[in-house]
């Protein structure tokens, strides 16, 4: 999947729903690798892109959103 930062950044809701219906699945399972809970896991991914949500304009450009999201 091609993640477009700057759509990001301009709140695309289409394009960031495709993002989270993406990595959402691949997230929980890294997430409950640490947690052992799956409420817990699908808890701290949920807040994950919240904070990419709300803080979109601190994203760079060139930035590599993934990552971002798995750290």
């Amino acid at each position: 999947m091609k993640i477009s930062v700057s759509r990001i950044k301009q709140h695309d809701v289409d394009h960031f729903e495709e993002v989270y219906k993406f990595y959402m699945p691949v997230l929980h399972r890294f997430a409950q690798q640490y947690t052992y809970d799956a409420e817990t896991a699908k808890d701290l991914v949920h807040d994950a892109f919240l904070w990419v949500w709300n803080n979109a304009d601190k994203i760079r450009e060139n930035g590599n959103l993934a990552a971002l999201l798995f750290r």
